[in-house]
């Protein structure tokens, strides 16, 4: 077994920093920084393109129902890959209608229901919070690199790899 070269391979680390604010994206040398908002309750989608790596869109949305429309144009094009990073995420404020189903589709998975299900016991009157983190390709069914924290920040740290041209998320730092 060979081991990639440098070039097939690029470090993307995800930060969620929670209660003291902000969030951040690393990709290679490059670094995307929470789009000039510390509010609560903010989803930040990043959507990067799998061929170079660049970024096509970068939303963030106080919504917890719709999918922005920057980003909705994506939806089920696996020619993309999609980190989305929630900040402060109010328990009442979880994903539900068009915005549920389109990380459900693109990647959410058993970290964002257990998420869910510490909300819903908790109930939104314990007035808890969390933060998410997502790494996925968009429109494809298997489960994305995912994590959560109820009272913390949230770290994902990754690499993407090129296979037949395409950058494609794998779980682990090379």
């Amino acid at each position: 077994m060979s081991d990639a070269s440098s070039q097939d391979v690029m470090q993307v680390t995800i930060v969620a920093a929670g209660r003291s604010g902000g969030a951040w994206i690393t990709h290679g040398n490059e670094y995307v920084q929470w789009p000039g908002t510390t509010d609560n309750s903010v989803y930040w989608f990043v959507v990067f393109s799998r061929a170079d790596m660049s970024i096509v869109a970068n939303v963030a949305s106080n919504s917890s129902s719709a999918v922005p429309p920057e980003i909705a144009k994506y939806a089920g094009d696996n020619g993309y890959i999609l980190i989305l990073v929630t900040n402060n995420l109010a328990y009442s404020k979880l994903p539900t209608g068009d915005l549920a189903t389109f990380i459900a589709a693109n990647g959410g998975g058993t970290r964002l229901t257990a998420a869910e299900q510490v909300a819903e016991h908790a109930g939104s009157a314990a007035g808890g919070w969390f933060v998410y983190g997502l790494l996925a390709i968009l429109g494809e069914p298997q489960p994305g690199i995912e994590d959560y924290s109820l009272s913390h920040s949230v770290v994902l740290a990754a690499s993407v790899r090129q296979f037949g041209g395409l950058w494609t998320p794998v779980n682990a730092p090379a």
